[in-house]
């Protein structure tokens, strides 16, 4: 594993191609000393070669003029200056490291043969590849030339000179199949010669040396004559390669090294996975400082919200067990140890945001977790205050957990609910507790009743909902919202056909949207029907989604719960409960076509309650602190790169 952020710099420059490190030589004279580095220039030549990357054709046509045709995209061409003037003829011998030697027997109907030497200079060794006859691998065809094999060894890259369409062409052979694949070239004239070289910063006029002492920036150590072992950070989804491909890694306009290379840290950091940062906090104090930075931490989870990325699938079963289940990869499950360690206890979740799960176990004990630093912090206890309750009643409690960003602090609700044995007693409790001050107080406002009994809110637009009907004897539903800025209770109209008290209702959060599921009976079928409102307090904004009827999505389901949108939003994710095999499934349903799209899950129990959360950095059993220095560091380099500060407005 690297151990500075020289050694992830260096990392990332061997991903990329020779083109791109000469135009990063002109960022400043630390940059230019680095690509001229021998010991880099080895690096990055030994990687290209391990990796099978920055491997291009050169052809060669009228004896003096030579084209550049990238190995992997070789519709990509560009004309090379040559360095001479003089002609010279090349006749290529070597094909993936090995002697190879093509004979053509025009006595046998000009049967080619194709052989590599095993074991070099071993007469023995000898073995036939392949052989063909001329019309077999491309008809019309005089003379083959293999070049190379391709990366898993199982083609060979012919270049055919003279074919039936009067002009060469390049062919890749199936050794299995024995078919061939013609390669198609933008730019080739009708007659060339081809050769294979390796793209690498080897020096042609400078005497080599011993490797230089690299500068040292950021107060990191400084990186001498040792060498540095390829960084590759998996975790069954991440690895450098992918991040550089992707482009994720802005290099280019920077003029300052030092502000570069910060800004730099801070983007690929923020788009790792928790798993990986994690691992990543030993690898000194300053990657550790950077890593439990409050600033980073916004930064990482505000990537994460914005790419739907880093999401997460809590499954519960038997009450106190707990699986992870990756979002995009729902075959990958991980089992969770319960916070306080008591892996018998019964736990429910209360809700979810950001990373953070509000969780209550069997004993009334309220916890604040999170399952992917496996941090958790238990809430202070408080009282039930009420005047004078009857000696037989029922009592009731509904929670919700959400984000506050304006006072930049998480908060659990509970509501407590008394009712007399025949409606001659009702009264409610409100209360709100802060992470950031770790206190319970009390809020007023609240005068509805809850529909069904232990209620859990869910979080839109950082306001808690709930269903509720005005009093005790009302049978007129009712949306309620609390709005975790100012703390204040307020309706959120529903859809006109809402007032239809044979529909069932079933109020939820999804992709940021209040999420209506609507199911009644309909000339003898049973038809669900889900609506989004696509405007936050908009009453006209309640679209339909989809309509579907009972046995068209899952047949024998009783209750289709959605869940999330697909990262694209094409598809939308149900949990289906209770259907006809006597279990519960997940299915993908396209919006599009209406197709449905079954999520195999290894290790799912038969029955089980599904959450969505995304893995974050946010810290616990700590005050949650203001930008530090760091933090204000990092504002200052984002901001010198055109970026803003982190703004969580989408809650997981």
């Amino acid at each position: 594993m690297a151990t500075s952020s020289h050694d992830m710099i260096i990392e990332i420059l061997c991903c990329l191609s020779v083109k791109d490190l000469l135009r990063f030589k002109c960022v400043s004279k630390l940059w230019c000393s680095w690509m001229e580095d021998p010991y880099f220039i080895k690096l990055h030549l030994s990687y290209s070669l391990k990796t099978n990357t920055n491997h291009s054709l050169i052809l060669r046509y009228r004896k003096f003029q030579f084209l550049s045709v990238n190995y992997d995209s070789p519709k990509t061409t560009r004309r090379l200056k040559q360095p001479f003037d003089e002609n010279i003829y090349f006749d290529v011998k070597a094909m993936g490291g090995y002697l190879c030697l093509t004979a053509t027997h025009r006595e046998l109907n000009d049967v080619v043969d194709v052989w590599i030497m095993k074991e070099y200079g071993v007469k023995e060794s000898w073995v036939k590849l392949m052989s063909s006859t001329q019309p077999d691998l491309l008809p019309g065809s005089p003379f083959e030339v293999p070049l190379a094999f391709s990366k898993n060894g199982n083609k060979v890259l012919f270049h055919n000179k003279y074919s039936r369409g009067n002009r060469d062409s390049l062919v890749w052979y199936d050794l299995g199949s024995k078919r061939v694949e013609k390669v198609g070239i933008k730019g080739v004239p009708v007659v060339y010669d081809v050769y294979l070289y390796v793209e690498s910063l080897f020096p042609v006029n400078k005497k080599p040396h011993r490797v230089p002492r690299l500068e040292q920036d950021m107060g990191l150590q400084i990186l001498q004559e040792r060498r540095i072992e390829r960084v590759r950070i998996r975790s069954g989804h991440t690895c450098f390669d992918e991040l550089v491909e992707k482009k994720l890694v802005v290099m280019e306009g920077c003029s300052n090294y030092g502000s570069m290379s910060r800004l730099n840290m801070i983007k690929v950091r923020a788009m790792l996975y928790v798993k990986d940062l994690l691992r990543f906090k030993c690898v000194s104090k300053f990657w550790c400082s950077w890593i439990d930075d409050p600033y980073f931490i916004k930064l990482h989870l505000s990537y994460s919200l914005k790419t739907n990325t880093n999401r997460s699938l809590i499954v519960r079963h038997c009450k106190y067990q707990f699986l992870s289940v990756n979002y995009d990869s729902p075959k990958i499950t991980r089992r969770l140890k319960q916070p306080l360690g008591e892996q018998k206890k019964s736990i429910q979740i209360l809700g979810s945001c950001n990373g953070l799960l509000a969780v209550e176990d069997e004993n009334g004990r309220m916890l604040l977790w999170n399952p992917s630093t496996r941090k958790y912090q238990v809430l202070p206890s408080t009282e039930i205050e009420f005047s004078s309750p009857p000696i037989r009643y029922s009592r009731s409690t509904y929670c919700g957990f959400g984000y506050d960003p304006v006072s930049d602090d998480y908060k659990l609700v509970r509501i407590v609910q008394l009712l007399g044995a025949n409606d001659e007693y009702f009264h409610s409790e409100a209360k709100v507790y802060s992470l950031r001050s770790n206190f319970w107080r009390r809020i007023k406002g609240f005068c509805f009743y809850f529909i069904s009994y232990r209620q859990l809110g869910f979080l839109a637009n950082n306001v808690l909902h709930w269903m509720v009907f005005k009093t005790p004897e009302s049978s007129s539903r009712n949306l309620v919202g609390f709005d975790l800025r100012s703390e204040e209770f307020s309706l959120v109209e529903l859809p006109d056909f809402c007032i239809d008290e044979n529909i069932y209702l079933n109020v939820k959060a999804m992709g940021g949207h209040l999420c209506l599921t609507a199911t009644y009976w309909e000339l003898g079928d049973i038809v669900a029907d889900v609506w989004i409102m696509k405007e936050y307090g908009v009453k006209e904004s309640w679209v339909k989604l989809m309509s579907s009827t009972y046995p068209d999505l899952i047949p024998g389901s009783p209750s289709e719960v959605p869940l999330a949108f697909s990262k694209n939003g094409d598809k939308v994710l149900f949990h289906l409960k209770f259907n006809r095999d006597k279990r519960d499934s997940l299915v993908w349903y396209d919006l599009g076509s209406k197709r449905i799209e079954k999520v195999g899950i290894r290790g799912v129990p038969i029955v089980y309650d599904v959450d969505l959360y995304v893995e974050s950095l946010v810290p616990l059993n700590q005050k949650p602190p203001r930008a530090n220095l760091n933090g204000n560091e990092m504002a200052e380099t984002l901001a010198s790169a055109g970026m803003s500060r982190p703004c969580l407005f989408k809650a997981w």
